[in-house]
C-alpha cells in the first residue's frame, strides 16, 4: 500500500520548488477559512510531506489571513488559542493580513470585558491587536460597550485600506457606545453595520467606497444627520455610496436604487460637487413618491410647487445623465418637470401613478408630456405607464396617435410597453374607435393594456390582459 502511494504521489513530489511557490499562491488567493484560525489549504498543504511541508511554511500568502471567533461560552475552544495564533503569524513572517474578529459576550453588559473572558481569550486578542500596523483589512464584529476598550487607545493601522465595523446588538436601537477614532490615512474602502458615520472619527481623505447599514428602526431621522456627515467627503475620491437601514427593506436608500422624498430633501445638503459629479449621474432607478411608505395621499398636497427639494433636483437635471426609469407618484407633472424628462438621454421607462379627482390641471399635464413625446423627446423611452384611482380623460386621440407613430418608423426607440390603468375613461363614447387602434398595435408586437375598475372592484381589461 505504501509503495503504491509513493508511485502516485512521486511526479507531485519532484516538481520544483519554485513552480510548486507558485501553485500554493494561487490556492491561498482561492481558498477560505472554513474553521480554525487560518485557511484550511495552509494546514493540508504542509501535511503532504517533507517538501510539501517546506514550501507552505515559506509560502507566506497561507499564513496571511487570520480569523478568530471568541465567545464567552467557547472556553474550551481558547485554551490553545494564544499558542496557535502566534504560531500563525511567526509563519506570516512581515506580510501584511487580513483579519477578522468576531467576539460575542452573552453576559450581562454591566459585567466588564475582562471578567467575561478567559486570559487565553484576552491574550488572543491583545496579540491579534499589537499586529495592527500589519493590517490590510479588518473584519471586526464586537458588542458595542467592547468597542472603547479594543479600539482604545487607537491602534495604529497605516496599512489598512478595507475595514468592516459591525457592532452587534439589539437591532431596535441604535448605536449608543463611543466614539471611535482610527488612524488609517490609506483606508479607500469603509463598511459599518450599526454604527453610524457620526460615531466614527478617521481620515477621510482617501474614502472611494462607503457602505453604511443601520440597525435603526426609524431610519429617517439617523440617515438625515449620517449622510450630512457624509457630506464632508472628498468628491475627487469618493465614487460610491450606499445607505440603508437593515431589517427594514422599503427604506432602502441606495446609489442605484430607488429613492423618496426623504432622500430627495437630504440631497440639498451634500456639498454640490459631490451631487453634481457622483451621487446624481449614478442614480438609476429613481421613485419620487409620498414620504410615507405605501400610503396613498391626495395628489394636490405634492405638487412640484410645493417641493423645493424637488424643484432643485430637477435644477440639476443635467446631471441625472444614468435614469433609466422614472416612476412619479402623486406629482402633477409641470412644465418645470417636462423640461427635465426633455434632458434625460437614457430615460426608458416613465411611470405617472396619480391618487387624486381628475382636473383641469392634471388633463393640461398629459397633454403637454403626449406632445412632448410625439415630438421625439425622450427617443429612449421604450415603456410608459399612467394609472389613476379615479375617473380620467387622459385616454384621447393624442396618446394614440404617439403610440402610433413612436411604435412605426422612426429616430428613436420604439415604445414597446403602454400601460393606462383608471376608474374609468371620461371619453367613453370614442373609447371604442381607440381601443380598436391600440388592439392593432398589440397584435404588431406592442405589450398594450387599458383597464378599467369595474363596479365590483375588480380590473377589467379593455385592451390586453395582465
Amino acid at each position: 500500500m505504501e509503495t503504491t502511494f509513493q508511485m502516485f504521489l512521486s511526479p507531485v513530489r519532484i516538481i520544483p520548488a519554485e513552480i510548486l511557490m507558485e501553485i500554493f499562491k494561487n490556492v491561498a488567493c482561492d481558498a477560505k477559512v472554513e474553521q480554525g484560525v487560518v485557511k484550511e489549504a495552509a494546514w493540508t498543504l504542509s501535511h503532504v510531506c517533507h517538501s510539501w511541508r517546506d514550501t507552505a511554511l515559506a509560502c507566506r500568502e497561507l499564513w496571511s489571513t487570520i480569523s478568530i471567533s471568541i465567545a464567552d461560552y467557547e472556553i474550551r475552544k481558547a485554551e490553545k488559542l494564544p499558542e496557535l495564533l502566534h504560531t500563525v503569524l511567526g509563519r506570516s513572517g512581515h506580510r501584511l493580513l487580513d483579519v477578522s474578529l468576531s467576539l460575542e459576550l452573552t453576559c450581562s453588559e454591566h459585567i466588564k470585558e475582562e471578567d467575561a473572558l478567559t486570559s487565553e481569550q484576552r491574550s488572543a486578542i491583545k496579540m491579534l491587536f499589537d499586529e495592527s500596523p500589519r493590517w490590510l483589512s479588518a473584519n471586526l464584529s464586537i458588542p458595542p460597550g467592547v468597542a472603547e476598550d479594543l479600539l482604545s487607545p487607537r491602534p495604529d493601522l497605516p496599512a489598512l485600506v478595507t475595514l468592516s465595523l459591525q457592532t452587534k446588538q439589539r437591532w431596535a436601537f441604535p448605536y449608543t457606545g463611543p466614539e471611535i477614532c482610527l488612524w488609517c490615512p490609506r483606508l479607500t474602502s469603509l463598511r459599518l453595520f450599526g454604527v453610524p458615520p457620526t460615531s466614527v472619527s478617521l481620515c477621510w481623505g482617501s474614502l472611494a467606497h462607503v457602505t453604511v447599514h443601520l440597525y435603526d428602526n426609524h431610519p429617517s431621522s439617523s440617515q438625515d444627520y449620517a449622510l450630512r456627515y457624509l457630506a464632508s467627503v472628498d468628491p475627487t475620491v469618493l465614487q460610491t455610496l450606499s445607505f440603508s437601514s437593515l431589517y427594514c427593506r422599503e427604506h432602502s436608500r441606495s446609489i442605484g436604487e430607488q429613492i423618496t422624498f426623504p432622500f430627495v430633501d437630504t440631497l440639498r445638503t451634500f456639498n454640490p460637487t459631490i451631487l453634481d459629479n457622483i451621487i446624481l449621474p449614478s442614480l438609476r432607478d429613481v421613485h419620487l413618491g409620498p414620504p410615507e411608505h405605501r400610503r396613498g395621499t391626495p395628489g394636490r398636497r405634492y405638487t412640484t410647487p410645493m417641493l423645493p427639494a424637488l424643484d432643485a433636483l430637477l435644477r440639476r437635471s443635467r446631471c441625472l445623465t444614468g435614469i433609466t426609469r422614472l416612476a412619479l407618484e402623486y406629482i402633477i407633472p409641470n412644465q418645470a418637470l417636462i423640461d427635465a424628462l426633455v434632458s434625460l438621454p437614457n430615460l426608458a421607462r416613465l411611470a405617472l401613478l396619480f391618487g387624486d379627482s381628475w382636473s383641469t390641471e392634471m388633463e393640461a399635464a398629459m397633454v403637454m408630456l403626449v406632445r412632448m413625446l410625439d415630438m421625439g423627446f425622450v427617443g429612449r423611452l421604450e415603456e410608459l405607464e399612467v394609472r389613476s384611482v379615479f375617473e380620467v380623460c387622459y385616454a384621447g386621440e393624442e396618446l394614440v396617435h404617439m403610440a402610433e407613430r413612436r411604435w412605426g418608423c422612426w429616430g428613436g426607440a420604439r415604445l414597446r410597453r403602454l400601460r393606462l390603468r383608471a376608474a374609468g375613461y371620461g371619453s367613453a363614447g370614442t373609447l371604442d374607435g381607440l381601443c380598436r387602434r391600440l388592439c392593432i398595435l398589440r397584435d404588431q408586437g406592442m405589450d398594450v393594456v387599458v383597464s378599467t375598475l369595474g363596479t365590483s372592484g375588480l380590473e377589467e381589461f379593455l385592451v390586453g390582459s395582465s
